[in-house]
Formats: C-alpha cells, structure tokens, sequence
C-alpha cells in the first residue's frame, strides 16, 4: 500500500512547514529550556525568544541557529563578565535573566527580517542577510 506524500502541491509555505517546521519548534523548544535552566532568560523571555528562534529556523533552516546560539551565548557572558564588581558598584541589572522585552530588542529585527523569507523565497538570500546583519548588531 502506497502511503500519500506529504507534499500536497497547495504552495510553497506548506512545503517549507512541513519540513522545517517540526525541526524549528523542536530546536527553539530546546534552546527556549536551555536558556531558561541557565537562568540566561526570565519565562517571557524564553517564549519571546521561542517565537524568534522558531521563524528564524523556519526560514533559514538549522543555519539559523548558529547565529542564534552566538547572540545568546555573547550576551550571556557580557552579562555575567565582571558581574561581582558591578555589584559592589552599584550598577549591575537584576540576577533573573533577560526579559521578554529584552530578547524582543535584540532579536526583534533579525525576526522580522526572517519572516517573510517564508512567503517568499525568491528574496530569502536578501532577507536572511538582513535578519543575520541584525544579529551581528543585536
């Protein structure tokens, strides 16, 4: 018995769901868990950072993580460097990881940028530079 393929022909949307999406919500479900264990991140923050992690692989497939893992890992450690003296300073932010806004501003425009490469993949070379360039700056 031959088993029906997924590929249904509707468009190229559902073809890009139906092989990137499963990968990409299980990849951002675990980068979500592991930034939160760490205390990297507050729950906004790990579901914020879910939704971007999400469209990011969607759209650029699991060369999207990379970079994804890079941001979080730098600003991991910035925040971390030195933690004790900003202490004793006086200057240094709350010990509960970075909020949901917080993952918004640094990952908010490399997102937005991602997205539409879904739709349209004839510009997704242009749009993923785009959203990578955002992660270089976030």
């Amino acid at each position: 018995m031959k088993r029906p393929s997924c590929d249904t022909g509707q468009t190229v949307v559902t073809s890009v769901f139906h092989s990137r999406g499963l990968p990409a919500a299980a990849v951002a479900i675990g980068f979500a868990v592991v930034a939160r264990t760490m205390g990297g991140v507050t729950d906004g923050g790990a579901i914020v950072g879910t939704l971007a992690a999400f469209v990011l692989m969607a759209a650029a497939g699991i060369a999207g993580v990379g970079p994804l893992a890079t941001v979080f890992l730098l600003t991991t450690i910035a925040t971390r460097w030195g933690y004790a003296r900003k202490q004793r300073l006086g200057v240094a932010e709350r010990g509960r990881g970075r909020t949901a806004s917080q993952v918004a501003a640094n990952l908010g425009a490399a997102t937005v940028c991602a997205l539409p490469a879904i739709w349209f993949p004839q510009f997704s070379d242009l749009l993923l530079v785009g959203a990578m360039s955002a992660l270089a700056e976030a």
